[in-house]
Order: C-alpha cells, then sequence, then structure tokens
C-alpha cells in the first residue's frame, strides 16, 4: 500500500496457485440469462449471469471439473428489462417490465414490488423523517 500511495502502483503478489478473472459483455450476459432458463428452467439475473458465465469460461479453460457453486445475489426483478433483452422484449417502463417478467415466466411478483397493490403517500419533508421511523417499526414487527 505504501508503494501504491508513493509511487501510484500496487503489485498484487497472488498468494493461491491459480486466480483466474473473466469479463462478460452485455451479449454473453443476456445470452447466458436465456440459456440457463432454456435449460435449467431457473431465471438469473445479470449479476449472476456474468458469475455463471465466468464460471463456465473457467471451466472451459482450465478443464476443471470440480463442483462449483455461484452464489446468486439479486433477483431478476431488480433488473427486469435486462431479463426481457435476453428474450427481445421490450416494456414501456420497468411497472410493465416486471409484469411482463411475472407473466413471461410463471412467477409471483415480490409484494414490495408489486406497486399498484402498495399504498403511495405524499409526506411532507418537515414530517419525512417521523414518517420514515413509523414505517420501519412496522417492518421490525413482521
Amino acid at each position: 500500500m505504501e508503494s501504491l500511495k508513493a509511487k501510484g502502483e500496487y503489485d498484487f503478489k497472488n498468494p493461491f496457485e491459480y486466480f483466474y478473472a473473466y469479463s462478460t459483455n452485455e451479449e454473453d450476459t443476456l445470452k447466458t440469462i436465456k440459456n440457463v432458463y432454456d435449460e435449467y428452467k431457473y431465471l438469473i439475473d445479470p449479476h449472476t449471469a456474468c458469475a455463471y458465465n465466468a464460471y463456465l469460461n473457467y471451466k472451459a479453460e482450465a478443464n476443471d471439473d470440480d463442483i462449483t457453486v455461484v452464489v446468486s445475489t439479486a433477483s431478476p426483478y431488480k433488473f427486469p428489462q435486462a431479463i426481457l433483452d435476453a428474450y427481445n422484449k421490450e416494456a414501456s417502463d420497468a411497472f410493465e417490465a416486471i409484469k411482463l417478467v411475472s407473466s413471461m415466466f410463471n412467477l409471483e411478483i415480490p409484494k414490495v414490488l408489486n406497486y399498484p397493490e402498495v399504498k403511495r403517500e405524499v409526506v411532507k419533508l418537515e414530517n419525512a423523517n417521523n414518517y420514515v421511523e413509523e414505517v420501519v417499526k412496522c417492518f421490525m414487527l413482521r
């Protein structure tokens, strides 16, 4: 870290016997989303698709058949238009994209995303702190 500070460079001494890193472009990410669903009937988000695609590249390059776990950390509903892009579908807005993903893949929309059913309120700025505290308390009681 001193070298980074003084010279603007950092030399990474790899403590592992092998270290691999991959990148995935948008086209490959969308293909991976589609391929995983078509093959396994499991819908993944773009971040998981990048990780899975990296795994496939590693497996091909290293000829490694060890068991591997790819951990998914995001919902496809976080990126509904990307999911639709993988299938060459378009939505006019995020709400329509969510509904279309739900219908295409026969998935229930998480309640937190079911916008038309969520009660919306406009809160004056001077009341915002108190309002947020009350909302948080409601979730803590569940």
